[in-house]
């Protein structure tokens, strides 16, 4: 029964040793990922008010397609 509890324990300091390092991992390069995505929602602001603005200056379907190829 000893051997038992011996044989699993090692492999629970395994587990944890992983799991310690996924969850160190995951923190390092989380702010990478912030950077690019706040970059990119910078870029947002510009593009989305030129098709806002497009999109209120006539009701038919025709134009409103026409206007966003023009831009």
């Amino acid at each position: 029964m000893i051997m038992r509890y011996s044989l699993k324990f090692p492999t629970l300091v395994q587990y944890f040793f992983v799991l310690g390092n996924s969850i160190f991992l995951h923190f390092r390069f989380w702010k990478v990922p912030q950077q690019t995505n706040s970059y990119m929602s910078n870029k947002w602001p510009l593009k989305l008010p030129c098709a806002y603005l497009n999109t209120q200056e006539s009701s038919r379907i025709e134009t409103f397609l026409k206007r966003i190829q023009d831009g």
